[in-house]
């Protein structure tokens, strides 16, 4: 008779892995509400678990630490080797998100076919497609003997996946995705907490000692985070987004996380009918369409090192109902709300009447808050039925007392908007403009109402 493994019952966090003997509503280690599920560990997931966690290094001097160059296997990409520092490295392991049908495999496949036509060596793994399918939307892309090199497995199996890979010896390994491979000798569904967590660390491992450069892609939920637990983004050394709107054409990726080099910059594609391109940030891709009109103004904001200029759009209706609306997209909803209550309070807008929609061209998600002075000015120019002039830009921080800041760090990078078609900007601070850009000084948001 067959022995029955024994089973423990324990409650994991789905935002930061944190573990509990019984549920709660709230997880003390990260702060998430209604984030714990029920998990079934079984005594061999623990001895699994314990054989991964299991080292036998010993520690030495970091000065004795020979530390060589680091080589980079350029994409093919340059908008690509720019979000990665220059291009891959050996034995990195690197983790793409985005919204389904964005483009992920799309980008991914062409990653393979530019680096096989320099002789570098890859495999694409899948745990989704079949070798059929793949082929079919390669050869919409590239002629057959583009990607005639590239080696294909269809295994949800990570033991599977392994021994390919350990027979091919590839320099790149490409998984299609995470969520859908599993481990043999641990229990559970493939996309359930244990087995993301479980073939994440065999793969990683896998990468670090037989030294390929591993890229998976990762699902995210309703909430735009990644699928699975958080130690999933700890376990990789990259974690790439891709976002945009997939009725557009363009795409943005953006490095989160990166010990290979520096976070914050973004990469532009635009998706053809022959897939992915590199942009050139200088095209005016999120200005809007350089006419003058009512509520859109323009703002810069800085991904890395790169500025880019993104118009806002506001629109603010009467409304008969006692809750108006608001409405953000490419802004948080609590910025947007903020932001109202700060011009009501020192403008005098009336808001409370009115519906407010907020929104950014081409779909640019605006992460900091040095975007606040030119959504306030959007909303008072559709406010005051004012157009604001193409050639104006809008920078700056609102604090809650209706003053402008501007960090330093942007304030260096404004004496280069006259290549972008601005003449003159409106922020705070004393620096001096420029011959082709001249300031505006505007220190407090009562200084903005009473110009416009």
């Amino acid at each position: 008779m067959a022995k029955t493994l024994k089973t423990k019952q324990v409650f994991v966090c789905s935002e930061c892995g944190a573990e509990y003997s019984k549920w709660m509503g709230k997880c003390t280690a990260c702060g998430s509400w209604d984030s714990l599920t029920e998990q079934q560990v079984m005594k061999q997931e623990i001895s699994v678990a314990k054989q991964m966690l299991s080292d036998t290094s010993r520690a030495q001097k970091l000065g004795e630490v020979q530390v060589g160059q680091q080589s980079r296997l350029q994409t093919g990409f340059r908008e690509l080797d720019t979000v990665l520092s220059g291009g891959l490295v050996d034995s990195q392991v690197t983790l793409l998100s985005g919204e389904p049908g964005i483009g992920k495999s799309t980008l991914l496949l062409q990653l393979l076919v530019n680096l096989s036509r320099g002789g570098t060596k890859c495999l694409y793994a899948s745990g989704e497609e079949s070798a059929g399918q793949v082929a079919l939307r390669a050869g919409r892309l590239f002629g057959k003997k583009d990607y005639a090199d590239i080696d294909f497995v269809l295994s949800p199996s990570v033991e599977n996946l392994l021994d390919q890979v350990q027979t091919l010896q590839p320099t790149v390994v490409v998984v299609d995705s995470i969520q859908t491979i599993y481990r043999g000798d641990v229990s559970g569904m493939p996309g359930g907490l244990a087995q993301i967590k479980a073939s994440t660390a065999a793969l990683v491992g896998a990468a670090k000692s037989m030294g390929f450069t591993l890229i998976l892609v990762g699902h995210i939920n309703k909430d735009g985070d990644i699928a699975g637990p958080k130690v999933l983004e700890h376990l990789v050394d990259t974690v790439l987004r891709f976002e945009g709107e997939r009725e557009m054409e363009y795409r943005i990726l953006r490095v989160l996380k990166n010990r290979f080099g520096t976070t914050g910059e973004v990469g532009l594609f635009e998706m053809t009918e022959r897939g992915l391109v590199d942009v050139d940030l200088k095209n005016g891709l999120f200005d809007g369409d350089g006419q003058e009109a009512v509520g859109a103004v323009k703002t810069m904001v800085l991904e890395g090192t790169r500025p880019i200029v993104v118009q806002v759009q506001a629109l603010t209706n009467n409304t008969v109902f006692p809750y108006p609306k608001r409405v953000a997209e490419g802004l948080s909803i609590s910025r947007l709300q903020l932001i109202c209550a700060i011009l009501d309070r020192f403008a005098g807008t009336h808001l409370g009447d009115k519906d407010v929609y907020v929104r950014t061209a081409g779909g640019y998600s605006l992460q900091g808050t040095n975007t606040d002075l030119a959504v306030a000015a959007a909303i008072l120019s559709s406010v005051k039925n004012a157009p604001v002039a193409p050639t104006d830009l809008f920078v700056g921080e609102l604090s809650l007392s209706g003053r402008v800041s501007l960090p330093g760090m942007l304030a260096a990078k404004l004496r280069v908007l006259d290549k972008f078609g601005v003449s003159r900007v409106w922020t705070s601070g004393s620096k001096p403009g420029t011959q082709a850009v001249k300031l505006k000084q505007v220190s407090h948001l009562r200084d903005l109402a009473s110009a416009l």
